[in-house]
């Protein structure tokens, strides 16, 4: 029998299971059907889940389209859900997550069955794929949040969930030192729970990440990325492949009540509490089972010390046929025996970490950035090649400036002239009185001053003004004298008969000069960002950016409101020019070979670990860039690993620290076994070939 076999139910009927996945920003739903050792997927659905959103109305979505070509006969009431690691906490689903689950089932129908957390689920979906138990750090991106889950030969070991910050760089940063006290695997899977994020760039910034400063990695990882939509298909695989039967069991031993939201064993207990309920759930959830652990080795090597051979005075009593008989047994005897000694040979296999302190040497070179192709043959000369995109935004932010709008006070004057000459005013000419400023609405003649002999009687002419500045403030009284800006009041003036009236003002939030320049800069940087972004995903995996080539021109700009005009917010619509060069970074590793010191004697280069770093960087006339490359060469010991495996074999975990204690240049070691045998003990593999050495520089 095959082991899903062993897993799945021994009869032909059927079971129908409902999986709801819940996602960050949707609820998946599965159907699907066991029949014998097969699990068939009848139909998938999902709904788009927002904050705020009913669960149960999402869920049903989901449910609906899942089952719509399920036969009505068919009633679905068991369900399996799938939980991001965002859910539990100290291995129990969150308070508030429980209340969503409960409400679910209770208000659509359905019996919970347990969970899975998507973690564990992805890892026996790649275990069934590729035939071995995977070991690897799953990145789970969030729109908040990352988690990163270490799952070592298909057990979930631990998780580390960091904020997203603006840097992902830095997040990676903070996610790596939470496992600093780990050898941590060389592969990276990543999963999008938002199924909205850029993953290839995510992987890119992976890729360019420098690894090779934490000791916990060996090897600069391999990342890759899950495929769309897998999750659900992960679910389906892990729930049918590993705990349905055992879901099966003890549903059919403790049938659960509704309110007890189903995760409960012997929930017929009277007297539980809604408080003890919640708590049993976990009880109901069963680690999943990685097929290199399933029992078998066990039962089968239980059996072989079970069996005894027969005293040789027995077969004294045998003759004949008789002893025709005993024959097979004993033959099945020495062959499960012979099983069991392959077994303990040829299994058992361990990775051996030699923790070494590497010897690191530093040297400094000049180099040379150009574009001149010609110059490649010279001496610490790079070939660069320029780059350019252009990328368009808008942007939009709440203003800051303060204005006042209303009206300017109106009224009409009488304008005197004293002179005995006529008088041309023209329109706008400027009107004072208590350092309030007025001007004329239109030009005005006014008539010479005429002598009667008793006196000088004074030109005059009425005309309309206008406050130069809006606000009541130019709300004057009747009988104020106004005089000319621009000439003296013994020669004209003018006076107001009745009060000037209309003038009004309130504050409102304006347009200033600081929101039109801090908005340029915040969509510039904005536009920078995705520019370079643009570039990265131009280039070559081999190909880097030199920081100091970058030159970003603003190519149009617009505004949909003036400084000092009437908004509360203003919108800015840019288009920005992006242009760099970019060089090799096998150029550098060929550099920084033909420049590193000399390799110490019992050393050998690591290579993952050689740093090239360009610094002070300046630009000639030329439009070429100068630079220092500061070359950082690491050395760690020498080893000869066929000896140490020979003198390693076979041998006892306290035995190998006394052994190693006295190898040169090892400061600790780490013991990694796998595939280890019952009653094996902390010991090292019989055969050399199942052991393996590597050395970690600290």
């Amino acid at each position: 029998m095959s082991i899903l076999g062993k897993i799945m139910p021994s009869s032909e009927s059927k079971e129908y299971f409902l999986i709801l996945g819940m996602e960050e920003r949707r609820i998946t739903a599965a159907v699907a059907k066991l029949s014998g050792n097969e699990i068939t997927i009848l139909g998938t659905g999902e709904g788009e889940w927002n904050k705020g959103d009913n669960a149960s109305d999402v869920a049903d979505i989901a449910i609906s389209a899942a089952e719509k070509n399920l036969k009505e006969s068919v009633l679905l009431e068991k369900v399996i859900f799938g939980l991001p690691i965002d859910f539990l906490e100290n291995d129990a689903i969150k308070p508030e997550h429980l209340v969503t689950l409960k409400t679910i089932a209770k208000e659509l129908d359905l019996k919970p069955s347990g969970f899975i957390e998507y973690p564990q689920a992805f890892a026996y979906y790649l275990e069934s794929k590729e035939g071995s138990a995977p070991t690897l750090l799953l990145f789970s991106i969030g729109s908040t949040d990352i988690t990163v889950s270490l799952i070592r030969v298909g057990k979930l070991e631990k998780n580390s969930t960091q904020p997203r910050s603006e840097s992902f760089t830095d997040d990676i940063t903070r996610i790596v030192n939470t496992f600093k006290d780990e050898i941590l695997p060389s592969r990276i899977l990543i999963y999008d729970r938002t199924q909205k994020e850029n993953v290839e760039n995510i992987r890119e910034e992976l890729l360019r990440f420098s690894w090779h400063k934490y000791s916990s990695f060996l090897h600069t990882p391999k990342v890759e990325t899950l495929p769309e939509n897998v999750g659900t298909l992960a679910l389906v695989e892990a729930a049918g492949g590993s705990i349905l039967k055992l879901m099966q069991e003890e549903i059919e031993e403790s049938p659960p009540k509704d309110e007890n939201f189903g995760f409960v064993k012997h929930a017929e207990k009277k007297g539980t509490s809604e408080k003890e309920l919640e708590t049993e759930i976990e009880k109901k959830r069963e680690p999943l089972k990685s097929l290199r652990n399933l029992p078998l080795l066990s039962n089968l090597l239980g059996n072989i010390s079970k069996i005894s051979l027969p005293k040789l005075a027995l077969f004294e009593s045998f003759s004949g046929r008789k002893l025709f008989l005993i024959i097979p047994f004993i033959v099945l005897t020495l062959f499960l025996v012979a099983i069991g000694m392959r077994i303990f040979f040829y299994s058992p296999k361990a990775e051996i970490h030699f923790i070494t302190y590497p010897i690191s040497t530093s040297k400094r070179i000049a180099v040379l950035f150009t574009t001149e192709l010609n110059r490649s043959s010279e001496s610490n000369v790079i070939i660069a090649t320029p780059i350019n995109v252009e990328t368009s935004g808008e942007k939009a932010v709440a203003t800051t400036g303060k204005s006042k709008i209303g009206e300017a006070a109106k009224g009409e004057v009488t304008i005197y002239n004293k002179t005995l000459a006529g008088k041309t005013f023209p329109k706008g000419i400027i009107l004072t009185t208590d350092s309030l400023q007025f001007s004329l609405d239109q030009d005005v003649n006014v008539a010479s001053a005429s002598d009667t002999g008793e006196g000088l009687t004074f030109g005059k002419i009425t005309s309309k003004i206008t406050a130069r500045e809006i606000g009541p403030e130019g709300n004057i009284p009747a009988g104020r004298n106004f005089t000319f800006k621009d000439f003296p009041e013994s020669q004209y003036y003018a006076k107001n008969v009745e009060k000037l009236t209309g003038g009004t003002s309130r504050e409102v939030s304006s347009v200033s000069k600081n929101d039109q320049d801090g908005l340029l800069t915040a969509l510039s940087n904005e536009l920078i960002q995705k520019a370079r972004q643009e570039i990265t995903g131009k280039i070559h995996q081999d190909e880097k950016i030199l920081d100091a080539s970058m030159k970003e021109t603003v190519k149009n700009k617009n505004y949909n409101k003036d400084v000092g005009a009437e908004a509360k917010e203003l919108t800015l619509q840019g288009t920005l020019e992006l242009s760099a060069l970019v060089y090799k970074n096998s150029d550098i590793t060929i550099l920084s070979s033909t420049n590193r010191s000399e390799i110490p004697s019992g050393y050998t280069l690591d290579t993952l670990r050689t740093t090239v770093r360009i610094g002070d960087v300046t630009i000639d006339k030329k439009g070429d860039y100068t630079g220092e490359a500061s070359i950082t060469s690491y050395f760690i010991p020498s080893f000869d690993i066929p000896s140490l495996k020979a003198k390693l074999v076979g041998k006892s975990y306290t035995d190998v620290k006394s052994f190693l204690a006295s190898v040169e240049n090892v400061a600790g070691f780490e013991i990694v076994a796998f595939q280890t045998p019952p009653f094996f003990g902390n010991r090292l593999p019989l055969r050399r070939d199942n052991i393996s050495i590597s050395v970690v520089p600290r």
